[in-house]
């Protein structure tokens, strides 16, 4: 018998653009299954004045949970080849490799007792 447990997630430092349910699955990963963001984290002005973004999640083994992720920023289409006008569509630009910008803080991965 398999037990699974409903807990409180806090991340910490995470970029507004990831203040969403599609963000939380990207940041946990496989660790555990997303149930809901926590009601109060869904307004603008809550998000743009915290530093703490807090979600509820079942998870079969807490201890999975990563403790910190370090991330990433690109540009929209960064790395994806160009189609080449009026020629047939396996004709490409080679990409450049992509250019990103590091982000500032690891964002911190907190379980809620």
């Amino acid at each position: 018998m398999i037990w699974w447990y409903h807990v409180k997630v806090t991340l910490e430092n995470v970029p507004l653009e990831a203040w969403n349910e599609d963000g939380v699955k990207l940041i946990l990963g496989d660790a555990c299954i997303f149930d809901k963001l926590d009601s109060h984290m869904t307004s603008r002005e809550i998000r743009e004045s915290s530093q703490f973004l807090t979600c509820l999640v079942w998870m079969e083994t807490p201890d999975v949970l990563p403790k910190a992720m370090e991330y990433w920023y690109f540009v929209a289409k960064a790395g994806q080849a160009m189609d080449i006008l009026d020629l047939p569509s396996p004709t490409r630009i080679p990409p450049t490799p992509p250019m990103g910008k590091f982000g500032d803080k690891a964002i911190l991965i907190h379980l809620v007792g």
